[in-house]
């Protein structure tokens, strides 16, 4: 069997473990960076997010006839999967991402005293 169709679920779970990344990612900075900061915050964010795209492109044909193509896709689509576990084991806890900015959490106010 090609390793071809084994890659294409692991890339399609890391897919839509992106997607809902960002979705998350850009309602975190709308909901703690003040109104007038969002653009400053979010461009830099973008830059730093993109920037290493043309190294993997320079580095995947390098490494690809290295080890060849199908198990680079394998070992990159199970990374995938394995950080889409991580984040959606960590995404139950209380971040407290719903408050701006400076704003004082009472929620734990009486455990406090």
């Amino acid at each position: 069997m090609s390793a071809l169709p084994l890659a294409l679920f692991p890339y399609a779970l890391a897919g839509a473990a992106g997607e809902y990344g960002n979705v998350v990612w850009v309602t975190v900075l709308q909901r703690r960076v003040p109104r007038e900061l969002i653009g400053r915050t979010s461009s830099p964010d973008w830059f730093l997010s993109l920037s290493p795209v043309p190294l993997s492109t320079a580095l995947s044909g390098t490494v690809a006839e290295a080890v060849g193509a199908g198990t680079l896709l394998l070992w990159c689509g199970g990374g995938c999967v394995l950080l889409l576990a991580v984040v959606l084991c960590r995404a139950d806890r209380d971040t407290g991402a719903d408050a701006p900015i400076g704003a004082v959490d009472h929620r734990h106010a009486d455990e406090a005293t």
